[in-house]
């Protein structure tokens, strides 16, 4: 295969791992997610079991990445109930850049099939495409020889001539080879406290679940070849790129009539003067602006100052500050009193805190006392704002 799609269930938690791992490897990685669309609005709290079909959503740009990150994020955030749920209000709003499926047997169009009630599935089917646009959705076709999954995709591909979309052959894959369904069948004993010999336990229904070969896949589908080749046309069309150099920091806050950089250089200077005196001496002068220049050029600037102003707070408050590790070798550190060691007398290297050789981050650990450290993070979010804090 040179291209790959991973559709964990709600979520985008194996994402990363899997981009770079099929990046590596030379395979087109195609993010997305099988995730769990509420009946109604997200917010209802009504139903057992949290009254959900499935549907399949595919990134195909880094605007579709980004308003997948939203949606999954909403999911959770204002729509878990027993599972994280989105909402048709939720996809109109964030749905540019993604490509929808119908998804599998849990899909709104296949479970009203399953009722009998074909004009509701069209509905449903008709309400998704119109969501994304004809371009961007498809019926979604499965076949791992599950009664009436034959049954169902016949009443799929007449949705789909009525209302104007293309079919696609998918898999639906839990395990890598067929003999790998024992396996699969004992961990999922093992996560349900269950044994292989409870006839009541949650299990699959055939050995067909794994990954099946370009070939294999032919055959399954051998009398819809179009939804067959459209695995391509998907793949083709999804290419998204995630930037891992880019930075994006966190912005400090700038003072109504100066600029971030003017704050900063204003700040270590002050510093400065009070622990070396004025004027400072050639070797203070001249290390100051090296790391000046430095954290400039890295783009740290809102960093330093962030860090410095809940210190700062902290020590106005009385609250004890320590640190720990290659800061201490910073004299712009000291400066700002986020530091309380003097690099030049002890001969401290900057460059083992940052080197722009490197291309490292730099990374500050600060302790706060346990009496106060509360009041500096109620600091830190009434500042920032709570949606922007994590601990």
């Amino acid at each position: 295969m040179d291209a790959l799609a991973l559709t964990d269930h709600g979520n985008l938690f194996g994402a990363i791992e899997f981009y770079s791992a099929a990046t590596a490897a030379g395979i087109k990685p195609i993010l997305g997610c099988e995730a769990y669309l509420s009946f109604g609005s997200r917010t209802e709290r009504e139903g057992r079991g949290g009254s959900y079909y499935h549907i399949t959503l595919l990134v195909q740009d880094n605007t579709g990445y980004q308003n997948m990150l939203k949606l999954a994020s909403a999911a959770y955030l204002d729509g878990f109930y027993y599972k994280p749920r989105l909402d048709r209000a939720l996809l109109r709003e964030h749905g540019a850049g993604l490509i929808a499926l119908s998804g599998c047997m849990k899909g709104a169009a296949n479970q009203n099939l399953l009722r009998d009630d074909f004009d509701r599935a069209v509905t449903e089917a008709t309400e998704l495409r119109d969501i994304f646009g004809e371009e961007n959705f498809y019926m979604e076709l499965m076949d791992n020889g599950v009664a009436k999954q034959q049954e169902l995709n016949e009443g799929l591909l007449q949705i789909a001539q009525k209302i104007g979309v293309p079919p696609v052959a998918t898999n639906d894959i839990h395990y890598i080879d067929q003999n790998d369904s024992f396996a699969h069948d004992c961990l999922i004993c093992i996560g349900h406290g269950k044994t292989i010999e409870d006839p009541n336990r949650l299990r699959y229904p055939t050995d067909q679940f794994y990954f099946k070969n370009g070939d294999q896949m032919r055959e399954v589908f051998e009398k819809v070849p179009e939804a067959v080749k459209n695995t391509r046309v998907i793949a083709d069309r999804c290419n998204m790129e995630i930037d891992f150099k880019t930075r994006h920091m966190p912005k400090f806050e700038a003072h109504e009539h100066k600029s971030n950089r003017d704050i900063f250089h204003e700040l270590c200077e002050t510093g400065s003067r009070k622990h070396y005196g004025e004027p400072l001496p050639e070797a203070a002068r001249k290390r100051l602006d090296h790391e000046m220049g430095v954290i400039e050029r890295m783009g740290y600037i809102s960093y330093f100052l962030i860090v410095y102003d809940f210190v700062n707070f902290a020590r106005t408050e009385k609250i004890p500050v320590g640190y720990r590790g290659s800061c201490g070798g910073s004299l712009v550190a000291y400066a700002l009193g986020i530091s309380t060691i003097d690099p030049l007398r002890y001969n401290i290297l900057f460059e083992r805190f940052l080197d722009e050789q490197r291309q490292e981050a730099p990374d500050i650990d600060i302790d706060l006392c346990m009496h106060g450290r509360d009041r500096v993070i109620e600091y830190v979010i009434d500042k920032y704002g709570a949606d922007k804090l994590a601990q």
